[in-house]
């Protein structure tokens, strides 16, 4: 018989007393630790001078990750990094949990960046397995041939000519939003860049799915809800140490995901399934895409349609609700008078929202879509 240390008996009887929820919390807080560990003696031995200036504020093991664990503020503290820094090549450095990340904060760099994807330029790996985690296998977290591939079946569905389709729709939820906050009173407080995210996913579910969730007319959108819970998922799990939702049994219900994605995919399988019966005049990018993948007997199974989908749902809404929600917030602070040069530029347009063309969005309102640009390459950051 062999004796054991009472220390490690009395351990082992603690474990026993524990039920299964606080035991795998306790096993997560193990498995946590010893990974940064691991992580930390791994960033040592990979250590270099960094190219770029590092932002302030690293912790010993986890770096950066505390201050960027808020996915409602992830986008405000790397812009006040880049304000704070002011790097010479527009890029400087974070940490999160030993692995470095290049944010990149001036649109030339962004834009070079970009051009040398997807051969000399590609995604975090910790992108498509995030993606992966919540079932959203698609082109944006493809690379090499398969992004090729899947980019020429789903990028008709978003030129130009397409955009002039969905228009009614982006007319539609605008005009709800302006209504709301009108409604709401002179003198009024609103919470902007609340409602212009749930602006951007009605957007998003009418010209992607031909759903209109109404996320800002109703109270509570099961819907908005799943869709919330998944992006606040893919946040959490893209700066976790470990791969917590891998856990048997569990892990996919340690943040809801597993649950959220499960509806949700469920969703847009029944959309697409009812398409491809009854068909629909509405024109909607999940319309053209089934039918050009019907059309040209695509390998592009239903499964990766979805996820295509279900990242273009994430994805879009997410960041053109920080775009619109950043161009209010710099028109709010300007001091140079932008406000009412677009106020004026907008004023000579001389037609309503009902009327709004493509061509007055394109042509007439050169520094409204100049600032927007602006917005969306601010938030565009390279890991």
């Amino acid at each position: 018989m062999v004796n054991l240390p009472s220390a490690f008996v009395v351990v082992v009887g603690e474990f026993a007393t524990l039920s299964p929820w606080h035991l795998g919390h306790v096993l997560i807080a193990i498995v946590t630790t010893i990974a940064l560990f691991h992580r930390l003696e791994h960033g040592r031995r990979r250590r270099r001078k960094s190219l770029w200036p590092v932002a302030p504020g690293a912790l010993p093991l986890v770096g950066h990750s505390l201050s960027l664990s808020n996915p409602e503020e992830f986008s405000r503290t790397l812009e006040d990094w880049a304000d704070a820094i002011r790097p010479e090549h527009g890029a400087y450095e974070i940490s999160l949990l030993g692995r470095r990340w290049v944010i990149l904060c001036r649109t030339e760099s962004v834009m070079a960046a970009l051009r040398l994807r997807p051969n000399r330029v590609r995604r975090a790996d910790v992108v498509g397995m995030v993606l992966g985690s919540l079932g959203a296998d698609g082109m944006f977290s493809a690379e090499g041939d398969v992004w090729k591939s899947e980019r020429r079946i789903v990028a008709p569905a978003l030129n130009a000519r397409s955009v002039n389709d969905y228009l009614p729709m982006i007319k539609a939820v605008a005009g709800r939003l302006v209504r709301k906050w009108h409604e709401a009173g002179e003198g009024a407080t609103v919470t902007a860049n609340e409602d212009l995210g749930k602006c951007s996913l009605d957007v998003a579910s009418l010209v992607i799915l031909g759903t209109d969730l109404d996320s800002l007319g109703s109270e509570r959108s099961i819907g908005a809800e799943n869709i919330h819970t998944l992006f606040k998922c893919a946040h959490k799990r893209s700066i976790s140490p470990v791969a917590y939702w891998k856990i048997p049994f569990v892990g996919q219900q340690l943040d809801g995901g597993g649950a959220a994605s499960k509806k949700l995919f469920r969703w847009i399988h029944m959309l697409i399934q009812d398409y491809r019966m009854n068909g629909s005049k509405k024109k909607t990018i999940m319309s053209k895409t089934v039918d050009m993948v019907d059309q040209e007997t695509s390998k592009l199974n239903e499964h990766r349609m979805a996820g295509n989908l279900f990242t273009l749902i994430l994805g879009g809404s997410e960041t053109v609700g920080m775009a619109m929600t950043s161009c209010l917030w710099e028109l709010a602070i300007d001091q140079t008078g932008l406000q009412d040069e677009i106020f004026q530029e907008i004023s000579c347009l001389h037609t309503t929202l009902d009327q709004l063309s493509m061509d007055d969005l394109s042509e007439g309102l050169p520094k409204l879509k100049s600032l927007y640009f602006e917005a969306i390459a601010g938030i565009l950051v390279l890991g």
